[in-house]
């Protein structure tokens, strides 16, 4: 792996995680039923799909 591409990687993470630090940062809000709803049945109706496309 490049030397340059990790310096700047290390750079970034750092930048992101002081950002975090700050006593002012707002953390998003975390997932609710409705997302984790969506996060469960568009894969679920995409497998579905999937499967009814292989027997058609």
């Amino acid at each position: 792996m490049d030397n340059g591409f990790e310096r700047e990687l290390d750079l970034q993470v750092g930048e992101r995680i002081a950002l975090m630090e700050e006593p002012g940062y707002e953390f998003p809000q975390a997932l609710g039923k409705a997302d984790w709803a969506f996060i469960v049945v568009v894969p679920a109706v995409s497998l579905c799909l999937l499967a009814l496309g292989a027997v058609l």
